[in-house]
């Protein structure tokens, strides 16, 4: 399963080090240990970067878990310390989620457009230089922040690269985000831990086969509602909430630049807790200047201070690359750039309401659902109980607010910064949309979820408990019954030309110290959009490539024998007619493969490897 099992046992070791150390020095809920360290890890990993010693921090930080595990050990065995404590339902299923990520990673690769042309190709070039990438990468995507990448470094440094490892790590990261939404459950109460796991697990089906490949919207969500869920847990204690916080504000702003909207949101939803819980309310005990400080330090300055750091370390490692040569920048021009038709200002917003609010969409589905649920209850406890449960009204109205604001921050980025033709058919909406939604839902699902544990109504029987549970389990995940395959079924290696190619280009390797040129041959990419062109780059780690699609004309054959003296090798992905007669003409045999290219006396000679 993982080719050094000594390492994996190592690496966990090490990491529960740190969660001891969080959990018997700094008194952490244990469902939020797992995301506190690896935020952590991500942020002292980063930082090591920026000064250039990634790979001193990283196995600086597995010898001191290493010593910690060790320390508290022995510290609890001298100590007879009560551990029942750790063992919550929170831990218990992160601990199931972890054996699940690795079983299910066990010999997965890369098929994926998007880890070719940047999620996977930053992680292989990080472990290539041990260091964030630089121009002396193969990263086209300069300015895209490092987060989960750097996270995923660490655990590659410690078990060894390979795109199973990658993707088993990135698993880890989203297990440890499931799991703080289990912080408020208890074994006593087994009907709730199973409702709020199939919480967890419905966020993960939004997306299709998203956790198959290093795609980061997902995991943005994820990470942004743990913030939300942990400054709420923490309401009554703004030291914990803010300590625990800050690291993951960190991660979040590097996970994706997007990230920056999620920061306000939770910066605003923190100040407005220490607002009425510790400077207006009953809990004040502190100085109401220090305490603004330390909030704006920990939830802005620290998290905008980490992005700004990276900015100025792309600008010195990338001198040539500028903020605003990147499409997505936010600059006086593009803002006041006259570019786009009058067809795109008169039809942009009325696409994206009624992309956002159409019933055929599962994600809007979910939320017609979620608010209807949420307001029946408010009926309930209204009339059964003469409450009316703020912990859903709040949440509906906050909820539905913050959608409404990133629909209209959505419109300003199709308006301003996207070029026309990605902005008329509305490109990647349905990715941000999804990570709002995770968002969005979450806080529903979690709070409904929590407010019906509590409930004298739903939980005065058995019967009641239970037929109210499986009536939330179905409206929960009914939405996206249709997604469940792709992410239950691993993706098959032979839909794709990645598995030829990767072990196409694997028998070159072998064969050779050197750094080859090798021409690719495929007519099945011909509208492939560039991924051929993004796989031989993340392959190679280089440009010494070339990439023919067919050579149906003389002007084309000629180009191709050109390309090909110039080449050390040939891969045929697949065939056509053409490249056969081509193959017969300069070789014994005509089938795919990898071939070596020759010279004899002139004459271009290609031999059969495979």
């Amino acid at each position: 399963m993982v080719e050094n099992i000594s390492s994996l046992v190592l690496l966990f070791i090490s990491l529960i080090g740190w969660g001891m150390l969080a959990d018997i020095k700094y008194k952490i809920h244990s469902a939020f240990i797992p995301i506190f360290v690896f935020a952590l890890v991500t942020c002292l990993v980063f930082f090591a970067g920026l000064l250039n010693i990634m790979p001193h921090m990283a196995l600086l930080i597995f010898l001191t878990g290493l010593g910690l595990f060790c320390f508290y050990s022995y510290y609890l065995i001298k100590r007879r310390e009560n551990i029942r404590h750790i063992l919550s339902p929170s831990i218990a299923i992160f601990t199931l989620l972890t054996l699940v990520v690795i079983a299910v990673y066990k010999d997965v690769i890369f098929l994926h457009y998007d880890n070719f042309s940047h999620w996977g190709l930053i992680v292989k070039e990080m472990y290539r230089i041990n260091g964030l990438p630089d121009s002396t990468t193969m990263v086209l995507f300069k300015n895209y922040p490092p987060g989960s990448a750097v996270f995923i470094y660490y655990i590659v440094r410690v078990l060894g690269f390979s795109e199973s490892h990658t993707l088993m790590a990135q698993g880890f990261l989203l297990a440890s985000t499931l799991t703080v939404l289990l912080a408020f459950c208890k074994w006593k109460n087994p009907l709730h831990i199973i409702v709020a796991l199939v919480t967890s697990l419905t966020l993960i089906f939004v997306i299709k086969g998203n956790i198959y490949n290093l795609l980061v919207d997902t995991l943005l969500g994820l990470v942004a509602l743990s913030v939300t869920v942990i400054a709420y847990f923490y309401r009554n204690d703004w030291k914990k909430s803010l300590l625990v916080n800050t690291p993951i504000l960190v991660l979040l702003l590097l996970v994706k630049d997007s990230g920056k909207l999620f920061i306000v949101i939770n910066a605003l939803l923190i100040f407005s807790i220490l607002y009425w819980k510790h400077i207006k309310g009953e809990n004040y005990t502190f100085n109401k200047r220090k305490l603004i400080a330390i909030a704006i330090i920990c939830t802005l300055i620290i998290p905008f201070g980490s992005n700004f750091l990276w900015s100025k370390y792309t600008e010195k490692v990338y001198p040539e690359f500028t903020y605003e040569s990147n499409k997505f920048a936010v600059t006086a021009s593009n803002l006041n750039a006259d570019d786009k038709s009058e067809h795109l200002k008169e039809t942009l917003g009325k696409s994206i309401v009624k992309a956002a609010t159409s019933p055929e969409s599962a994600n809007v589905k979910s939320m017609i659902l979620l608010n209807a649920i949420g307001i029946f209850i408010i009926l309930i406890s209204y009339i059964k109980e003469r409450l009316v449960p703020r912990l859903i009204v709040i949440p509906i109205l906050f909820t539905n607010g913050i959608y409404i604001l990133y629909m209209f921050f959505l419109y300003l980025m199709y308006l301003f910064l996207m070029p026309e033709n990605e902005a008329l058919r509305l490109a990647g909406f349905s990715r941000y949309h999804s990570t709002m939604f995770i968002y969005y839902s979450g806080i529903l699902m979690t709070c409904i979820t929590l407010v019906w544990s509590r409930s004298d109504f739903f939980m005065k029987s058995k019967l009641a408990a239970t037929l109210s549970a499986c009536f939330l389990v179905a409206v929960y995940i009914y939405p996206f019954l249709d997604n469940i395959p792709s992410i239950m079924n691993k993706p098959d290696p032979t839909s794709s030309i990645r598995e030829k190619v990767k072990e196409n280009y694997e028998l070159i390797r072998a064969g050779t110290t050197e750094e080859p040129t090798v021409l690719y041959y495929s007519p099945r990419s011909t509208n492939d959009n560039g991924y051929l062109r993004y796989l031989a780059s993340y392959e190679q780690l280089s440009n010494n490539y070339y990439i023919y699609r067919s050579s149906n004309t003389k002007e084309k054959r000629d180009s191709l024998t050109h390309h090909l003296n110039n080449s050390n090798y040939l891969i045929v992905v697949d065939q056509d007619e053409d490249i056969i007669d081509f193959l017969n003409d300069h070789s014994e045999t005509s089938t795919d493969g990898v071939y070596k290219v020759s010279i004899i006396d002139g004459h271009l000679h290609l031999t059969l490897l495979n």
